[in-house]
């Protein structure tokens, strides 16, 4: 963690995912790593369920600096490793290939 520039990470919409991402933010204070390198997105999104969109409107006033993208729970991203290929590749006009790239666009314009 100390020699990266920025650490990309998912966080699933459940409380759960949500305090191991706080349990990260205490290691960082704690090794006195910057907590500015963490950047958030959201992954493994079921928008039909109102605990995924109450817990990311939460999480998103907490935690400004996520990227307010949502990679959809589909079966077809389980399948990278199986076709050992990015999804974008495999299927590039599927909605997850969609937010892969508008996940990329956003990182992209944090970095810069």
């Amino acid at each position: 963690f100390r020699n990266s520039d920025k650490v990309l990470v998912p966080v699933v919409p459940t409380i759960l995912s949500v305090r191991t991402f706080e349990q990260m933010l205490a290691f960082f204070q704690e090794e006195e790593i910057e907590g500015s390198k963490i950047i958030p997105f959201f992954s493994m999104v079921e928008k039909r369920k109102r605990m995924h969109t109450r817990i990311m409107n939460e999480f998103l006033e907490k935690n400004p600096s996520t990227i307010n993208v949502g990679i959809p729970y589909l079966s077809l991203i389980e399948k990278m490793g199986e076709y050992r290929s990015p999804v974008t590749h495999k299927y590039p006009y599927y909605e997850a290939s969609f937010c892969y790239k508008k996940l990329w666009k956003e990182l992209k314009t944090q970095i810069d």
